[in-house]
């Protein structure tokens, strides 16, 4: 029927497509569609636009269940100690930034709920502790691999890096320093670079603590 050049057999088709979620970028349609046991599907969620309504059919999108991250930006991946992966996953303009889980090695994820969207960086510690940091401000805690999470009062500016020591210790680099924890964020104390944008940082040892800012890098040798 699409093929045909006969009025009395061609068929117009619209387009459900366009989500909120995602706008033009398909790849990340929430719509999800459930196999029913004599193989038809059923979709459940909601799309804001279609072209040609009054069509003869439609095409639409939609993931299939259990499916997890797909399009726009993968914003940061961390792992937990029993191997589960979290992925921060979102556009360029970091709206409606989602968080996915998933425990089979990548295999299939499942969104989790945060209290806030925008979600840039996430960074598992060693005990298990996972922190999620927004783009706009705002640091949250989980302390059951992201099934509920709790939101962390942070005195500093934007983080964009996490990193974690062999005493137990995190460190944040953030847009005005550095800054550390003692008791996995309950509270912080600025430790260095004030006023310096700091955008990646990692361990080495004990005591080492490395960090890179717009221009330059920086170490400290006692924590």
């Amino acid at each position: 029927h699409l093929a045909s050049r006969d009025p009395e057999m061609f068929w117009t088709s619209g387009q459900w497509m366009t989500e909120t979620s995602g706008g033009s970028d398909v790849g990340r349609a929430i719509t999800e569609a459930v196999r029913d046991d004599d193989g038809s599907w059923r979709l459940y969620g909601r799309k804001w636009f279609t072209s040609a309504a009054t069509s003869q059919m439609a095409l639409t999108l939609a993931r299939p269940q259990g499916n997890g991250p797909g399009g726009g930006f993968v914003h940061s991946l961390t792992t937990l100690p029993d191997g589960t992966l979290i992925a921060a996953v979102g556009n360029e303009a970091y709206i409606d930034n989602q968080v996915y889980r998933s425990t089979d090695d990548g295999e299939t994820w499942v969104e989790l709920i945060l209290p806030a969207d925008e979600i840039l960086t996430v960074a598992a510690g060693p005990t298990g502790v996972l922190f999620a940091a927004r783009e706009r401000g705002g640091l949250h805690r989980s302390y059951d691999a992201g099934q509920t999470w709790e939101t962390l009062d942070f005195p500093g500016d934007l983080i964009r890096v996490f990193t974690f020591d062999d005493h137990g210790r995190v460190f944040v680099g953030a847009l005005d320093g550095v800054y550390r924890s003692k008791d996995e964020g309950d509270t912080w104390e600025q430790v260095g670079l004030g006023g310096l944008r700091v955008h990646t940082m990692t361990t080495a040892g004990s005591e080492k603590i490395v960090a890179g800012t717009n221009e330059h890098v920086y170490w400290s040798l006692d924590g």
